[in-house]
Order: structure tokens, then sequence, then C-alpha cells
């Protein structure tokens, strides 16, 4: 399976601008300092989740940005990202990523810079990305009862936000045999089937144990409580 990669797009925009005011002939205007907003979109995330990290500078009037960039922590993301921000009116830098599909667990720590003419400015903010917890997993056999001869179809179903890896249906009693499979696209939503044709020569009466397990790019396996098939009518 190849690398997963993380895919940017880093963006500015010039927001509404701010006019400067005089304060009623009295001398000129105090200058205000360099204000800045910083935040996420999201605190925390799985695999597939889209994050936006977005700065808004609000230059003094007459003072022109200069220079901004983001300084990312804890080894997820390149260490800097320079942001296209220019001029004295109010701008929004933003850096848009898919998180990849691995299991990945980091808190990512934003130190976002922005400079101007005559002033500098940083604000600090952090978001995780991590295991979303264990899977829903769930198992239906249609139709019943069974007879031998039939084709028993256990099916078993389950979702989780990360994705999962593989998993695994066992049947024990009058009949023994499991399958196991593996998923490389680690699908949030994934079915696994069980197509088993039962012997003719068993007997009436004779039980089936059902039970399965599913397990998520995190390594958590779910294995809920089997199910028995009683065959007859």
């Amino acid at each position: 399976m190849p690398t997963p990669r993380i895919v940017f797009l880093v963006c500015a925009l010039c927001a509404v601008a701010c006019s400067g005011e005089g304060d009623g002939g009295h001398g000129p205007p105090t200058p205000q300092p360099l204000s800045l907003i910083l935040g996420v979109k999201e605190t925390f995330l799985s695999p597939r989740d889209i994050q936006r990290v977005a700065v808004t500078a609000y230059p003094t009037p007459g003072d022109s940005i200069t220079d901004a960039y983001f300084l990312f922590g804890g080894g997820f993301l390149p260490d800097s990202i320079s942001l296209p921000m220019y001029g004295d009116q109010p701008q929004v830098g933003y850096v848009d990523f898919t998180v990849p599909v691995a299991p990945i667990t980091v808190t990512v720590t934003v130190h976002a810079v922005v400079r101007t003419q005559a002033q500098e400015s940083a604000l600090d903010t952090v978001f995780a990305i991590g295991d979303d917890g264990i899977p829903e997993v769930g198992l239906s056999i249609h139709p019943m009862p069974y007879l031998p001869g039939d084709t028993i179809a256990p099916h078993c179903s389950g979702w989780d936000r990360s994705g999962f890896a593989g998993g695994q249906i066992t049947i024990h009693g009058a009949v023994d045999t499991n399958t196991t499979a593996s998923t490389t696209l680690n699908e949030r939503s994934w079915d696994m089937y069980l197509l088993l044709p039962l012997p003719p020569t068993l007997s009436l009466g004779g039980q089936l144990i059902v039970s399965r397990s599913l397990t998520d790019i995190y390594r958590h396996t779910v294995s809920p409580a089997w199910d028995t098939v009683t065959l007859g009518p």
C-alpha cells in the first residue's frame, strides 16, 4: 500500500476593508496593534476528515502586511507553510488538507505569525488527530430456519469513522469453517459475507454457532456475541 499523502490548499483572501478615522481634529490617531484571529475547523479529526487552519489579520491603517506563515509542531504537517498575505487591508490566510487514511495519532500545534512594515503578531492553537474508538458491528443470517442441504449465508456489517482493515466469520458445531478478509481501501462502511452449503447428511436438531469480528485500522477488534442456528423446520 503506498504511503498516504497529504494534499494542501494554501490561500489568502482580502476581508472587508476597515477605514481609519481621526480623533475629531485633536491630532493623529493612536496606532492600534496588529490584531489576529486564529481558528481551526475541527479540534479532533480522524482519517479522511478535512481540516482548515485559518488566520485573519487586521493591520493598522497605513501599515501593510509583508509576511505571514504557519509553524506546525507534531511531525504530521510540514514545519512551515507561507501564506500569500500582503497589503494594508484585512486578510484571511488559510491551509486546507485531508487527513490520510492511516492509523495516525498526533497532537498538532499551530503557531501563526503575521508581520507588517511596523509590527509583528502571533497566536497559537492545537488540534488532535487520532483514534475514534471501537467500530459498530452487526450480523444477520437469512433465511431461517435451515435444513440439511440449504446454504447458510451470514452477513457481517460494520461502520467505523476511521475505516476497517479486515474481519472474520466463523461457524462451529454441526459444520466447522471460517472465512477471513482484509481490505486496503479501509472503507468506513464494510460488509462480509459467507456462503456455506450444508451437507444433506446433517441431522435435524444439530446446531451451528456463528461468530464474527471486524478490525479497524487502529486495530480495535469487535466480536459481538455469537448466534446459534438450529437445523430443522
